[in-house]
């Protein structure tokens, strides 16, 4: 039960850093089109 616990936990961690990237990746494309234009 323990394992399955911390193994939930790292996985929320891996989807909140992958959301986290994502949204940066987006923003800076946004910037990015936002100079060009």
């Amino acid at each position: 039960m323990l394992t399955q616990r911390k193994s939930s936990k790292s996985l929320q961690t891996l989807m909140l850093n992958k959301v986290y990237s994502l949204s940066i990746y987006h923003c800076q494309k946004a910037q990015t089109t936002q100079i060009r234009s």
